[in-house]
């Protein structure tokens, strides 16, 4: 599970807002979802800037940075035509 924090309120940058167009506080997502936003593409990498960590029973928790020094990063290749 990743968990990207709210926004600072110093921030300069847009609001992150959620599918309502509410202001999110955080949003957390499982790593196997982040690569089905990509179905398009080929992944080629993904970084992440982790900031901490838990483990909540079998869960573990990986909190990403939002300081403005990483994030997430993730590097995408167009798909190969199938070969049939």
């Amino acid at each position: 599970m990743l968990i990207f924090p709210a926004q600072s309120a110093g921030s300069t940058s847009p609001m992150k807002r959620g599918l309502l167009g509410d202001v999110m506080k955080e949003f957390a997502v499982k790593v196997e979802d982040v690569a089905n936003w990509f179905t398009d593409f080929e992944i080629d990498s993904i970084e992440l800037t982790i900031s901490a960590g838990a483990e909540t029973g079998d869960l573990t928790k990986l909190f990403i940075s939002a300081k403005g020094e990483g994030g997430m990063t993730i590097t995408l290749k167009p798909k190969k035509p199938a070969t049939g």
